[in-house]
Parts: structure tokens; C-alpha cells; sequence
């Protein structure tokens, strides 16, 4: 919705993600009070740049998380 409200030749579009020692992305819950802010943190990177492309890095720090970098 956010795309679609604010920079719509994004709608569709996605980071490209490079796991770095094993990360993954994390696929199965997708309430915005377990991934939200993240999602916005993207959303918002991702039109400041557009068109250049936004890294979502993913590196394994436990089992139950999954620290990105915006670069």
C-alpha cells in the first residue's frame, strides 16, 4: 500500500537480498508488530533511491532473528 500511495513505479518491486553466513529471510509471520518497522525502513529507503537499488543484507544471529542493512 505504501508504493501504491507514494511511489507508484515501485509497487511490485522488492530489495535484492544477499544472505551473508547462513541468513535467511524470514517468511512466516508477517504481522507489522513482528516485521513493520523493517518493512516501512525499506519502504521509505527504497523510494529516496529509487532508481538505483536497495541491498537487503540478512545475516543469521539466532534461530528467531535476522539483522538487514540498507546499503
Amino acid at each position: 500500500m505504501f508504493f501504491a500511495n507514494y511511489s507508484p513505479s515501485l509497487v511490485g518491486k522488492s530489495p535484492v537480498f544477499n544472505s551473508i553466513d547462513g541468513g535467511t529471510l524470514q517468511t512466516t509471520s508477517e504481522s507489522f508488530d513482528f516485521n513493520g518497522e523493517s518493512d516501512l525502513d525499506l519502504e521509505y529507503a527504497m523510494t529516496l533511491v529509487y532508481p538505483q537499488q536497495v541491498l537487503f543484507l540478512g545475516t543469521l544471529q539466532s534461530i528467531h532473528r535476522l539483522k538487514f542493512i540498507i546499503r
